[in-house]
């Protein structure tokens, strides 16, 4: 049986900013890339690396696969869930905006809910299962 190894991305301008990213695509500080250049060192032996197509977890995947001497392969069904309406925004501006969500688990009608992100588990156990 093959084991699956998930690797978060590097920190993001919007992560060092402290803004909810979602689908949005900022890039890599450079501290994300040392990040992604330091978990190379940790992951072990693998076969293969996987990314969405984002940026942020494109160039993670890149610097990753480039240390081990693989290729990075990209699949866009594997993004980031949708955080609608509060893409881009601080906490500050989303507790400006919806008080007491955050802290009661609530999410805008924009935001991907969870029910649909089966199909994103559903797709790594396919990729899995085609290798």
């Amino acid at each position: 049986m093959g084991s699956l190894l998930v690797v978060r991305h590097g920190q993001s301008t919007w992560n060092a900013d402290g803004r909810w990213q979602g689908r949005a695509d900022p890039p890599l500080t450079a501290l994300g890339e040392a990040q992604a250049a330091d978990a190379a060192l940790h992951v072990g032996a693998i076969d293969e690396v996987w990314s969405s197509d984002l940026e942020r977890a494109r160039r993670t995947a890149e610097i990753v696969a480039a240390a081990l001497g693989l290729g990075a392969s990209v699949d866009p069904r594997l993004a980031e869930r949708d955080a609608g309406a509060w893409e881009g925004l601080t906490r500050d501006e989303i507790e400006a905006g919806w008080p007491g969500w955050l802290a009661e688990h609530r999410r805008p009608r924009s935001e991907e809910h969870t029910s649909e992100l089966q199909s994103h588990s559903d797709l790594v156990c396919r990729l899995l299962l085609e290798k």
